[in-house]
């Protein structure tokens, strides 16, 4: 391809690979906040607002930084995906969610408290 869209968007799916294994993933299934805001219905204003704030930072923050593009696109990704699926809302594990909150502040606990000390 003329412009290397092909090796750009090599690059950006496997930085959106990433995301399911960092702290964007809350579960070994790949939770994301994403999944609660779809069944909020609040994902597209979300996504949308994001794709914004990551273009806008670009060039501001470490500079012309290609991950905050990446990060944008990402968010783009999201915005076209939840359009195609319309209002079909992901119904949530509640137990599942709330399992995971408790882990997740258990955790966060536990680091405070080996700072205290």
């Amino acid at each position: 391809m003329k412009y290397k869209e092909d090796k750009i968007l090599n690059e950006v799916l496997e930085y959106i690979k990433t995301t399911y294994s960092k702290h964007y993933s809350t579960t070994k299934e790949g939770f994301q906040v994403q999944d609660i805001l779809r069944h909020l219905d609040i994902d597209k204003d979300f996504s949308l607002s994001n794709a914004i704030k990551y273009l806008m930072r670009y060039g501001k923050k470490d500079g012309r930084n290609k991950m905050d593009l990446y990060k944008a696109i990402h968010y783009i990704v999201l915005l076209i995906n939840s359009e195609e699926n319309g209002s079909t809302l992901m119904e949530p594990n509640m137990e599942k969610i709330q399992q995971t909150i408790k882990e997740l502040s258990v955790t966060k606990w536990k680091r405070k408290q080996k700072n205290l000390y």
